[in-house]
């Protein structure tokens, strides 16, 4: 099973290097950039949904830092992915959210 990430990371006080820095320390930790603020990443035969928010939270904290900026707001969406790659839209599999709140 395959379980999608979308991390939304809004760093508004920012500069243009601290946003490519963390851009680049994101992918290195194997998150795509989706738009401006948005991350994406795949994560296969999770034990729970807990160990996804962890990890998620290892790599946004991790890449903040490594950035150098020190505030933030983000949240992450979790979501089951169907064998042909769509997301899950049951009302069982409601995406859940985390917000990791200012560093």
């Amino acid at each position: 099973m395959w379980i999608d990430a979308l991390v939304m990371l809004s760093t508004p006080e920012a500069s243009d290097f601290e946003r490519r820095v963390l851009d680049a320390a994101m992918e290195r930790r194997g998150w795509e950039k989706s738009g401006s603020e948005a991350y994406k990443a795949s994560f296969t035969n999770p034990q729970s949904d807990e160990q996804i928010v962890q990890q998620v939270e290892q790599d946004v904290r991790a890449s903040i830092y490594v950035a150098g900026i020190t505030s933030f707001d983000s949240v992450c969406l979790l979501s089951d992915a169907l064998s042909s790659g769509e997301m899950s839209s049951e009302l069982e599999n409601q995406d859940s959210d985390l917000n990791l709140g200012a560093f």
